[in-house]
């Protein structure tokens, strides 16, 4: 034992410190507090990653949302690019065309891409996602402030639907207007 504190002696000699081991009471508060220190970041480290796991699964949602949206608009962007090719559309309307005003409404409009509602309707598939993406259309009426005159065609209003579903569904809605 002389041994060492002369050692320990000689280390303060150089301007080395020397620790010496807590004991009785010293001990237990020390130990005491490291195990405390420790359950608070095992508390803060789990409760981090379940935050950056629910982060993680909010930025996958917000790329499928946007995926669907985009693929939905651009299926009913190509709805309406056939519309506008079509030469007369009096004589010659697509079969993807409601032509009764009125006949879509919300829970028509799920039928109809569901395939089972009408006959004369049939949703079709988008180049973009023959698998994933339909569009189809409804005539809405005539325009509004569309004037009287017989002899003139009329200016009708078309609600163009575009859908995608691809780990959830978007429907967008476009306004067309075409006379005939």
């Amino acid at each position: 034992m002389k041994a060492a504190t002369e050692w320990a002696n000689a280390m303060n000699d150089y301007g080395l410190r020397t620790y010496r081991l807590p004991t009785g009471e010293d001990g237990y508060m020390a130990l005491f507090a490291a195990i405390a220190l420790l359950i608070l970041l095992t508390i803060i480290g789990i409760s981090a990653s379940q935050v950056a796991d629910t982060e993680l699964a909010m930025a996958r949602n917000e790329v499928i949302h946007h995926r669907n949206f985009y693929l939905a608009e651009g299926a009913a962007m190509e709805a309406a690019d056939r519309l506008s090719n079509t030469a007369d559309l009096k004589a010659d309307m697509p079969a993807w065309v409601e032509t009764t005003v009125g006949a879509l409404d919300y829970d028509s409009l799920r039928a109809y891409f569901a395939g089972g509602q009408s006959t004369t309707v049939v949703s079709q598939a988008s180049v973009l996602d023959l698998n994933r993406t339909l569009f189809l259309g409804a005539v809405e009426g005539t325009a509004a402030g569309e004037g009287l005159d017989p002899d003139r065609p009329k200016i009708r209003s078309i609600a163009i639907y575009g859908r995608c579903e691809w780990e959830g569904v978007a429907i967008v809605k476009l306004g067309y207007r075409a006379a005939y």
